[in-house]
C-alpha cells in the first residue's frame, strides 16, 4: 500500500508514523520511506496481537535530514497471503517525534508484564509525602519487595516489540526507598546487555535517576528490562517504590565517556549522587556568567538556607578512593565573602576539615582543598559549607561548576626535598662520602 506526498514529506518535524491495525493473521509489517533523493528507509514492526485493533508506532527520526515523497506499507511482508487476508486499519498520520517513550507510568494498571521471578510486585497508590522536588505526582506507582537471601532478587519484564537505542537511549526511572542502597538497571536481549547502576544516598523521597546507553546504540534485539534493587545484598527484603520507566534523547551527552574524575559538570558527567541535607538545594541552570574560568553552558546553582553550617552533602555510595586522588576542586561563583569549608566524612575515619577563604566574589574561580593527608582514611561523603560560620542572607544563590576528585599533580622540580632526596648527590672533595652525611634541614624565615 502506497501512501505519495506529492513532494519531499515533512520529515524535519513529523517523522512519527502512526497507524492502527486489525490484523487477521500474525507476521511483520514493514515500513517503508522511499522515492525521494534520499537512500530508501525501511522498518518492520512484528504483529502478534491478531483480530483486535492494535496502535503501532514506527520512528522515522533518524530520517529528519533525508528526502522521500512516498510512505510504503507491507502487510505479512515476505509471505505469500492467503486467499482471505482481510486487513483493516485506520488513523494514519505522520507526527512529530515525542520527547521521550514512556515505557511504564502505572497509571491505570502496569503497561509492561512484570515478573517478580524473585520477590513480590504490586500497583499501589502513591502514598503522600516524599515529593520535595515535586517530580512525582502519579496516582499509582510500582512496589517491589526483594527476596530475602537473593543479592540480585530477580524482577524484570519481557517486552512483545525490542527496545531500539539508536535514538532513545537515555533511560530514567523515578524511585523512591526506605533506606540509601542502589539501583542496577540491565537491557537485555539474545545479542547481549546493557546496564548501569546509580547509588541512591537520599532515603523516603522520590528521585529521577538516569542510565546513559547511548553507546550502546546499535545494539539489537533487547526485549527484557530487568532492575535488581540493593544489588549484591543478601539480607535485604525491602519494598521499593519507582514509577516513570522512561527514555530520552541523550543530546549532546550520546557516547560520552563517563570520566572518573569528575563528580559533578551539570551536563554529561553526573557522576554523583547528592544526600540530605542539600540534594533539594541545587539545581542545574544555564550559567549565568559565561566568561574567564568558566564558559561552560550548565552549572549548579546553590542556595544556601537555614543554618551558619547548611551543608552540601555528596555521598560516594562507599569508601572514596583517597589514595589515588585527594585532591577536592570546585568553581564557585560566590555573592558574598567568607570561608568555604570542605569536609571529608561519614566512614570509619574520623571527620577531617580544610577551610579556604573566598575573597573574590561575582566571578568564577576554582579552588583546591589538599586531602592527601586522608590517603589512607576511610570517607564516603564529600561536604561543602558556603559561608561557614556565618547565617546565611534571603538571597545567599551561589553557582558551582567542575566538582572534581583528583591526584596531586606531581612537582616538576629536579629537586625540591619535600620527600627526600629526589637526585642522588655526591660530596666533592672528601675521601669517603657518607649517605648519612646529608641532611635535609627546615626552611628558615627570617
Amino acid at each position: 500500500m502506497v501512501l505519495d506526498w506529492g513532494g519531499a514529506m515533512p520529515l524535519a518535524t513529523r517523522n512519527v508514523v502512526k497507524i492502527k491495525v486489525w490484523a487477521p493473521v500474525a507476521g511483520n509489517m514493514l515500513v517503508k520511506m522511499e522515492a525521494g533523493t534520499s537512500p530508501q528507509k525501511e522498518l518492520t514492526v512484528p504483529i502478534t496481537e491478531i483480530n483486535k485493533w492494535v496502535e503501532y508506532t514506527v520512528d522515522f527520526s533518524s530520517q529528519a535530514a533525508a528526502n522521500h515523497t512516498k510512505l510504503v506499507f507491507f502487510f505479512n511482508a515476505g509471505k505469500l497471503p492467503g486467499a482471505d487476508d482481510i486487513y483493516y486499519i485506520d488513523d494514519i498520520s505522520l507526527d512529530p517525534a515525542p520527547t521521550s517513550i514512556v515505557y511504564e507510568d502505572f497509571e491505570g494498571g502496569a503497561k509492561l508484564n512484570w515478573n517478580p521471578i524473585d520477590g513480590s510486585f504490586v500497583v499501589v497508590p502513591n502514598p503522600p509525602g516524599g515529593d520535595t522536588l515535586n517530580i512525582n505526582g502519579s496516582t499509582q506507582v510500582g512496589a517491589y519487595t526483594k527476596k530475602a537471601g537473593a543479592g540480585y532478587s530477580l524482577f524484570q519484564a519481557e517486552l512483545a516489540q525490542p527496545i531500539d537505542l539508536s535514538i532513545y537511549n537515555v533511560f530514567k526511572v523515578q524511585v523512591k526507598t526506605a533506606a540509601p542502597t542502589s539501583v542496577l538497571l540491565k537491557l537485555e536481549g539474545p545479542n547481549g546487555f546493557v546496564e548501569g547502576i546509580n547509588n541512591i544516598a537520599v532515603k523516603d523521597q522520590w528521585i529521577e535517576y538516569s542510565f546513559n546507553f547511548s553507546k550502546s546504540a546499535a545494539l539489537k534485539g533487547l526485549n527484557k528490562i530487568i532492575l535488581f534493587f540493593d544489588p549484591g545484598v543478601d539480607a535485604s527484603s525491602d519494598t521499593y517504590l519507582f514509577d516513570n520507566l522512561i527514555a530520552v534523547t541523550a543530546g549532546a551527552c550520546a557516547g560520552v565517556d563517563k570520566n572518573p574524575d569528575i563528580l559533578d559538570d551539570f551536563e554529561c558527567q553526573r557522576n554523583i549522587a547528592y544526600a540530605q541535607p542539600g540534594f533539594d538545594d541545587i539545581t542545574a541552570v544555564d550559567n549565568p556568567d559565561k566568561f574567564g574560568a568558566n564558559l561552560s553552558a550548565k552549572v549548579g546553582r546553590y542556595k544556601d538556607v537555614g543554618s551558619e553550617y547548611h551543608a552540601l552533602v555528596m555521598d560516594w555510595g562507599g569508601s572514596i578512593p583517597l589514595k589515588d586522588r585527594n585532591q577536592v576542586k570546585i568553581k564557585v561563583w560566590a555573592p558574598v565573602a567568607g570561608n568555604l569549608l570542605f569536609k571529608l566524612e561519614g566512614g570509619t575515619s574520623g571527620g577531617k576539615e580544610e577551610s579556604i577563604a573566598i575573597t573574590e566574589l561575582n566571578k568564577w574561580v576554582e579552588y583546591t582543598a589538599d586531602f592527601s593527608s586522608q590517603e589512607n582514611a576511610n570517607h564516603t561523603k564529600i561536604v561543602f559549607f558556603f559561608n561557614a560560620g556565618k547565617l546565611p542572607g534571603a538571597n545567599d544563590i551561589y553557582y558551582v561548576d567542575d566538582i572534581s576528585l583528583v591526584a596531586k599533580e606531581k612537582s616538576s622540580a629536579l629537586e625540591d626535598f619535600e620527600d627526600g632526596a629526589l637526585l642522588f648527590w655526591e660530596s666533592l672533595g672528601l675521601r669517603r662520602f657518607l649517605a648519612s652525611s646529608m641532611v635535609i634541614f627546615p626552611t628558615r624565615i627570617k
